[in-house]
């Protein structure tokens, strides 16, 4: 069982989809890096809220070395507040 505490990316999305939401019906035309340097200030927010995630992570030993199995709980822990599904 893992604990893991990352920046909530569901909050962290919807912020910078607002701020380029806002930025268009302004009438800015975005490019490609103003977009990513929007998501950029979101991902390094210090007031960005977090969440943790508590999962099962199942591990297979192969030749003398742990395997992490992938799989939706190990993406939500890595992404917390983003589901797969």
């Amino acid at each position: 069982e893992l604990e893991v505490t990352n920046k909530d990316l569901k909050t962290i999305i919807g912020n910078y989809m607002q701020k380029a939401l806002k930025a268009v019906f302004s009438g800015n035309d975005l490019s490609n890096s103003q977009m990513e340097s929007y998501l950029k200030e979101e991902l390094q927010s210090e007031t960005a809220p977090t969440t943790s995630v508590t999962k099962t992570i199942v591990l297979t030993k192969q030749d003398d070395n742990w395997i992490v199995n992938e799989s939706d709980d190990l993406i939500d822990l890595i992404l917390p507040g983003l589901k797969c599904k």
